[in-house]
């Protein structure tokens, strides 16, 4: 399933890139704590990916992850509305845009963008055509999450149901 996930999000940050000529991009995920963490990345920021993987994730304060959900547009990367931290990988990474992902009003992750292939700016429509594009995106890590969060349950009833039969067992 990790490998799955890898897979698809590797192939929505690939069509994302491949839809406005950007060859160098990152699609970050962040949890609900605030911390992000590249998952696929393209062109030199496959570099910038491995050394962040490489190191703790970063993270953002609850309230910084609040303002970024009400961010629906793409941003320059030092848009003083983007948390330090992130402004920082951003610019580590040589990416100047940033597109925030976003669930039911949730941060589901970003997309970081480097300059075209033509290095000419994105016409509204492409940016409108990317931000679309990007729900999907957002959506497959909120998916993501969903699924994690429902294994851990079921794994922590398997152990309840467990305990409650030792127990049982135990006392008959």
């Amino acid at each position: 399933e990790a490998r799955e996930f890898a897979s698809a999000a590797r192939s929505i940050l690939y069509l994302l890139l491949g839809a406005v000529g950007v060859p160098r991009g990152v699609l970050l995920r962040c949890d609900t704590g605030g911390r992000f963490r590249p998952i696929a990345a393209k062109g030199g920021a496959r570099a910038a990916a491995r050394n962040a993987a490489a190191r703790p994730a970063f993270a953002c304060s609850r309230d910084e992850a609040d303002q970024l959900a009400h961010i629906q547009e793409l941003v320059p990367a030092g848009d003083r509305r983007l948390p330090l931290a992130l402004r920082t990988y951003l610019s580590e990474a040589e990416l100047f845009q940033a597109l925030p992902l976003v669930v039911r009003g949730r941060l589901a992750g970003l997309l970081g963008l480097g300059t075209r292939m033509n290095g000419a700016p994105l016409a509204p429509q492409e940016r409108e055509a990317l931000e679309t594009l990007a729900r999907y995106a957002a959506v497959l890590l909120n998916q993501h999450d969903l699924i994690q969060q429902l294994r851990a349950i079921a794994d922590e009833n398997l152990r309840l149901c467990e305990t409650l039969a030792n127990t049982y067992f135990d006392t008959v």
